[in-house]
């Protein structure tokens, strides 16, 4: 099948979840990918994902130029393996989507894609749900999309922070991301600048900002 997934030029989703597919078959499974440039979807969710299979799905992530999303819920995944993962995403430009949830994600991999965000500028959706970490692991995610401008989504739902403040946190990251959702519409009205400005105004509730800038623009007509 690897040779074959690696001459495909027409394939564009492959779901291999829950099909028991061991550590040298996601290697070779993740090799044989790396090359192909058609598959947008991949969905690996079920399997047993060890840590030498979590760096071979980090190579393809970094070399693949096709994926959109990446899934792999409930595949065991050790703090480790996740770390490797994010990594192999650092300056992947075509992912939007990955789903790592209900795995073993913890400090060491939150602080692994904090470190992903500075550079990533195209990942859309991150989900992580039932990761388990301490507080100080989100706060280095909420000071790093401070600075990205892609992320919109990042599931919150059932995450386990394990120190006092969490749902101050929670509010924090959405607050930003729904500041993220709003540039993105304005990137879509180019025919006129001066409304990023007024919609960025109007997402943080500065009516002042919002009123100044029309009255500006009501002056030059």
């Amino acid at each position: 099948m690897g040779q074959a997934l690696k001459r495909n030029i027409w394939l564009k989703g492959l779901n291999l979840a829950n099909n028991g597919i061991g550590d040298d078959g996601l290697c070779q499974l993740a090799r044989y990918l790396k090359y192909n440039q058609t598959l947008e979807y991949l969905d690996l969710s079920g399997n047993s994902i060890d840590d030498d299979a979590a760096i071979s799905l980090a190579e393809l992530l970094h070399g693949n130029r096709s994926l959109t999303e990446f899934v792999a819920r409930r595949a065991k995944i050790s703090p480790r393996g996740a770390a490797a993962i994010f990594r192999g995403v650092r300056f992947n430009r075509s992912l939007k989507r990955i789903d790592l949830s209900d795995n073993h994600i913890e400090n060491r991999g939150l602080f692994s894609l904090a470190r992903v965000l500075v550079y990533n500028q195209s990942l859309v959706a991150v989900e992580i749900s039932g990761a388990r970490a301490q507080i100080a692991a989100y706060e280095k995610i909420l000071s790093t999309i401070k600075g990205n401008h892609s992320l919109m989504h990042f599931n919150l739902r059932t995450l386990k922070i394990e120190d006092a403040g969490d749902r101050q946190m929670k509010k924090e990251i959405k607050q930003k991301l729904r500041a993220n959702r709003g540039f993105a519409r304005v990137r879509r009205e180019r025919r006129n600048p001066k409304m990023k400005y007024i919609h960025y105004c109007a997402m943080i509730g500065d009516k002042q900002g919002v009123e100044a800038e029309l009255k500006a623009d009501d002056s030059l007509k």
